[in-house]
Order: C-alpha cells, then sequence, then structure tokens
C-alpha cells in the first residue's frame, strides 16, 4: 500500500517536473495530471491506487509522458 505522503510526494514532483518542460503544451500536462488524482482520491482500491503510483513513478524516471 502507498503511503498518502508518497501520493502527495509524486503530484508535487509531477508537477514541478511539467513545469520544467521546454517543448510541450504545460497546461494540458499539468490539468490532467490534476484530474486524474482528482478521480482517484476517492479510490479505496489498493492495487489500483499503487498501479497508478507507479504508473507516475515510472513518468519521473522516465522523463516522458504517454
Amino acid at each position: 500500500m502507498v503511503s498518502r505522503r508518497e501520493i502527495l510526494t509524486l503530484y508535487k514532483n509531477l508537477l514541478t517536473y511539467v513545469n520544467n518542460l521546454k517543448h510541450s503544451d504545460k497546461s494540458y500536462l499539468k490539468k490532467r495530471i490534476q484530474s486524474t488524482f482528482k478521480e482517484n482520491k476517492v479510490s479505496t482500491d489498493d492495487d489500483e491506487t499503487t498501479r497508478l503510483y507507479k504508473k507516475g513513478c515510472e513518468i519521473l524516471r522516465l522523463k516522458r509522458f504517454i
């Protein structure tokens, strides 16, 4: 299970990463991140939360959005 603190740190890191991109639509990516986190805010499925957390970490690791 992923802790709330880890999820909030991932959220902050993703938004920071988007703000540092040079050739992209920053506002679109920022809204996409915000909406995805809002949609899953009340999720009680630990497997889904873990899957989404790993996906976010992978985006930061690879430095690319899928």
